[in-house]
């Protein structure tokens, strides 16, 4: 693990801690993960989270563009590991960082308690909700619909993954860029 994670993990267990103390822990997981969750094996997080043991949730590496491409993150179940993107950890807030593990032990907690993968970026609806923000049906109904399965290679295994990558919104958003050549593409639903 690098030294710039090092002040961001304990804000990241204080979320899941006070998380797993809340009353719609259970709507909330519904709301990410869907009706067919494994209660038990979400019980046992929850558990584990409210006497703060996170001895589960999966080590981090971090990854250079060259193999996350423009992914902020990555989460793979095969490995059971979370890759952070090396050049969002140098550029980005503290707050945007948690975000994106919160995203990233979103599709961890969901390949716990579910055998199919849930549908859309369930990663991020977990992040937002973790974190107390409330999603509009708008805003739902486009993360449920969005596909954020992609493959990365690492030395010359080909990893699939789910990952998070920049969202926009109607609201201002910011895109930090680099001094070399940046390219900026959209997509239409």
């Amino acid at each position: 693990m690098t030294s710039p994670l090092l002040p961001i993990l304990p804000v990241v267990d204080d979320v899941l801690f006070n998380f797993a103390q809340s009353d719609g822990f259970w709507a909330n997981l519904e709301t990410a993960f869907g009706t067919n969750y494994d209660v038990v094996k979400a019980t046992e997080l929850r558990q584990q989270w409210k006497s703060r043991n996170f001895s589960q949730i999966p080590p981090i590496e971090v990854l250079s563009d060259e193999v996350l491409g423009t992914a902020k993150g990555a989460y793979s179940s095969s490995t059971n590991k979370i890759y952070l993107s090396a050049s969002f950890l140098n550029t980005a807030s503290s707050a945007a960082i948690v975000n994106v593990i919160l995203e990233e032990i979103g599709h961890y907690v969901d390949a716990q308690v579910n055998q199919v993968d849930s549908a859309g970026d369930e990663g991020a609806i977990f992040a937002e909700l973790v974190q107390g923000n409330s999603l509009d049906v708008a805003t739902l109904d486009a993360l449920r619909a969005e596909n954020d399965q992609t493959t990365i290679i690492i030395n010359g295994e080909i990893i699939q993954v789910e990952q998070a990558d920049f969202t926009g919104t109607n609201g201002n958003d910011n895109i930090t860029g680099t001094s070399g050549d940046d390219t900026i593409s959209t997509r239409t639903r």
